[in-house]
């Protein structure tokens, strides 16, 4: 019994070896040959361990049956097998349905005097170099069988009648260099694809506002392919004419708009493209965006400015829309901005914004404070006069409103000593032209839109961003302080502690309301755009639907005597009707204040909206219902460690919430202390003075630093950097 134990000790020591010293046991090559039906696999092994080759099989993984294949030595370590696709399939899965068949193959090694047996799968991480001949998806009658490498493994696979994601070979995008030019917009970057070559890049803009769809110039070519990774480099090139735009602009009667870029990207073998955002750009390359174009054509001028989205650091070309005479007098005013400053400086100007349509959140809740309060200070809002929410900062004196894009509006934001703003300043600015930038010397001031920590910003806020500009950040809590200090780098003197504008009203107690038994369900919001990006949004959506029809959770909300009130993001609008057919009452984010349905709500049901964290200032329960989908991204990555900061239970699937659900009932849905405990962590003040700690910090305000980050954007030494970077590159490979 002794030795017995002792083989089989030593035959696990054997397999750990293996396992641990994986490197040392990666083989040269393999490849996948593919005429019609017929699928040929080579293999080369290494010489570097002695090995005895004993075969291929296949594995059925739904029933994890192994089928062996008849091989052929080739000679010089390499080894082969064919079989019919279709025919192997119809044997053993004649009723057809949904399957995976994975390759492998076995060989025994010699290890520390040892023979060992191992089965290992056909898998990029085992081989040096991956050849595809020929590989494509089949399709046979009603049949198809989609070539791919497992997330699991990353061994070959065929699936059959299972839709493959093909952007699962997209292992990057990013934009190194942009130039504007008079007649073009030129973007320059790279694009890396795993195991599959790329066949072709079309570029594709898209408007955000009424889904118009244009092919634009672009062309890609190989760099080089990396050895192990299987990594293979493209370098890209896109041409945006600006003619050519502002025809199509002006075809369609445009006003202002966002066009979003994405690639078309057509791998080798798929027979449909995989739509990929033209994102991330480097360090250097969002430093680029130094300038923009413009074409007057009558009465009219568009002006076309490259940036970058918050959410997936995507790029869009954002088209605005001037009469011409309000952006000649913006061009004039440019070069005498410093001698007029001169003279208006002492009326210490304070200008207040959101986004130009918006007038409901931070920012509108510090503007009326001002106007309240302090009624003898400038202090002007930007807003959309055709904005819905106009009327929600008019109550408070038109004579203090800055019509976007108007002359008043370019005037004060040149002339202010503040900008507050709820998002990046760029948000309230007339254009998003860099060179703008060092005319606006008014000290920026960001408010917040909310708390952080349910989702990672530090590729959006970080201090060195050029997507971002705050002089003086405005936290909640001496844990929000700490992000700010060590994850966005700002320094000691441009944070402070102040609560935001809103939650005066959150904690006023002389607005509180009946608490109702009601569940709000309050999803995030999400950038919208082309395939990917709204299969996301509607995925979400339609599991928060699934959650509310379900009979399990039917009978808990009926037997608990609670209702749904479901607030739905801008990007879900379009999913109204069916939640109000579930038996909910819905309402969007945007059409209603938020703080009055949280006070008379009982508990939230959130994924990652950051109103969780003002619920659970409320001491109310909240659940984070982050279950997986097929469309996870980075971006949903936080600040925090969670489960140990968030304030909230975090389920994954429709039973974990139910779990939790269960366990909130027993105790008549109360916060728990621990909960409680984690909330009171992140804010400093449950008060109604935020505002007045705001407007005393703004005062006391003053810039002592050189902006060396900013000396950083010179186009000069952007240029120098590029330089540099390519070199070092060029010497590294």
């Amino acid at each position: 019994m002794a030795r017995t134990f002792n083989r089989l000790a030593k035959k696990q020591h054997l397999e750990e070896l293996v396992s641990d010293n994986q490197e040392m046991m990666t083989h040269p090559s393999f490849s996948i040959k593919q005429q019609q039906h017929m699928i040929t696999t080579i293999i080369e092994l290494s010489e570097k361990n002695p090995y005895v080759f004993k075969g291929f099989f296949i594995e059925h993984r739904e029933t994890k049956e192994k089928y062996d294949f008849e091989s052929k030595d080739l000679g010089s370590d390499r080894f082969s097998f064919t079989f019919d696709l279709i025919q192997f399939a119809n044997e053993i899965v004649p009723d057809g349905g949904s399957h995976h068949f994975e390759f492998y193959f076995s060989a025994e090694y010699f290890i520390e005097g040892e023979w060992l047996i191992k089965d290992e799968a056909i898998s990029l991480d085992l081989f040096d170099h991956f050849d595809a001949i020929g590989l494509s998806q089949i399709e046979v009658a009603d049949q198809q069988f989609f070539p791919y490498f497992s997330l699991r493994t990353t061994g070959f696979t065929f699936s059959m009648n299972i839709q493959i994601r093909s952007n699962r070979y997209i292992e990057e995008i990013t934009v190194d260099q942009i130039k504007v030019k008079k007649k073009y917009i030129d973007v320059k970057g790279k694009a890396l694809s795993a195991a599959i070559p790329i066949n072709r890049m079309d570029t594709i803009m898209v408007s955000r506002n009424t889904g118009l769809r244009q092919v634009i110039h672009s062309n890609h070519v190989l760099d080089f392919v990396e050895k192990g990774t299987h990594l293979h480099h493209y370098d890209y090139h896109i041409r945006v004419e600006i003619d050519e735009l502002a025809e199509l602009l002006l075809l369609n009667d445009f006003n202002d708009d966002d066009f979003d870029l994405y690639f078309d990207i057509y791998l080798n073998g798929f027979f449909q493209p995989t739509t990929v955002k033209v994102a991330n750009p480097s360090l250097l390359a969002s430093q680029l965006v130094h300038r923009d174009s413009f074409v007057h054509y009558g009465q009219l001028t568009y002006t076309f400015s490259p940036l970058f989205t918050e959410e997936y650091a995507g790029l869009s070309i954002r088209v605005t829309r001037f009469n011409k005479h309000v952006y000649q007098y913006f061009k004039e005013l440019l070069p005498i901005v410093w001698l007029l400053r001169l003279f208006h400086l002492r009326r210490k100007i304070w200008v207040i914004g959101e986004k130009p349509g918006e007038a409901h959140n931070t920012g509108y809740y510090f503007f009326k404070y001002m106007r309240e309060q302090h009624p003898e200070k400038e202090v002007y809002y930007v807003i959309d006069p055709d904005s819905n929410e106009y009327q929600h900062v008019a109550q408070y004196g038109e004579e203090h409103l800055l019509p976007y894009k108007s002359k008043k509006h370019i005037f004060y934001l040149l002339m202010s000593q503040s900008i507050f703003t709820t998002y990046a300043p760029e948000e309230i600015y007339p254009s998003h032209t860099r060179l703008l930038k060092p005319f606006i010397r008014g000290h920026k001031i960001y408010l917040q839109s909310g708390v952080l920590g349910t989702q990672n910003v530090s590729h959006v806020l970080d201090r060195f961003s050029s997507q971002f500009e705050a002089d003086l950040f405005l936290v909640n809590s001496k844990r929000e302080r700490t992000i700010v200090l060590k994850d966005l780098h700002y320094l000691d003197n441009q944070i402070a502690i102040t609560g935001l504008s809103r939650f005066d009203d959150l904690f006023d107690a002389s607005t509180d309301l009946p608490i109702k038994r009601q569940v709000l369900i309050f999803p995030s919001d999400h950038e919208t755009g082309l395939h990917y990006q709204n299969e996301m949004i509607d995925a979400i959506a339609e599991e928060f639907l699934a959650v509310v029809a379900k009979d399990s959770f039917k009978k808990f909300f009926e037997r608990n005597d609670l209702t749904i009130m479901v607030c739905l993001p801008q990007s879900m609008a379009h999913w109204t009707a069916a939640f109000q057919e579930a038996g909910c009452t819905v309402t969007l984010q945007s059409d209603i204040q938020t703080i009055p349905l949280m006070k008379e709500s009982l508990m939230m049901i959130t994924d990652y909206a950051p109103e969780a964290l003002d619920f659970s200032f409320l001491t109310k329960p909240v659940l984070f219902y982050q279950f997986e989908h097929d469309y996870q991204v980075a971006q949903q990555e936080t600040n925090m460690t969670y489960g140990l900061e968030l304030p909230g239970e975090i389920a994954d699937n429709q039973e974990g919430l139910l779990h939790f659900l269960n366990r909130l009932a027993v105790t008549d849905f109360q916060m728990s202390s621990g909960n409680r405990h984690k909330a009171d962590h992140l804010i400093e003040y449950r008060d109604t003075h935020a505002r007045e700690r705001i407007y005393e910090a703004a005062n006391k305000f003053h810039r002592k630093f050189f902006r060396f980050g900013k000396l950083k954007q010179h186009p000069f030494m952007i240029e120098w950097s590029v330089i540099w970077e390519k070199f070092k590159k060029k010497m590294e490979r």
